[in-house]
């Protein structure tokens, strides 16, 4: 059973990154959804979850995109403008 449905995933040793194209507010739902997922799997299969660690970041090319709060087990994910991984910062 696939525990994320609509969104990507990328996954590296314990590092787990999930995406995907945000163009409307069902979008947002969508995603969300799916990091409420992550953290019930997380829950179900013993594995701690850091969620203090959790970041979000949008990349866009429009005046106005869409800012979102996402969240994890009640707890906002931070929104940054910057973010290093395995040694590239993307901004």
């Amino acid at each position: 059973m696939r525990v994320v449905k609509s969104s990507k995933c990328s996954l590296y040793a314990d590092d787990l990154k999930v995406f995907r194209e945000v163009k409307s507010l069902e979008d947002c739902a969508a995603l969300q959804r799916d990091l409420l997922a992550i953290s019930q799997w997380c829950v179900k299969n013993s594995l701690l979850l850091s969620v203090e660690k959790c970041m979000t970041m949008s990349f866009f090319r429009i005046r106005s995109p869409i800012r979102f709060c996402y969240e994890i087990d009640g707890f906002a994910l931070e929104r940054v403008v910057e973010i290093r991984d395995l040694g590239v910062t993307f901004t």
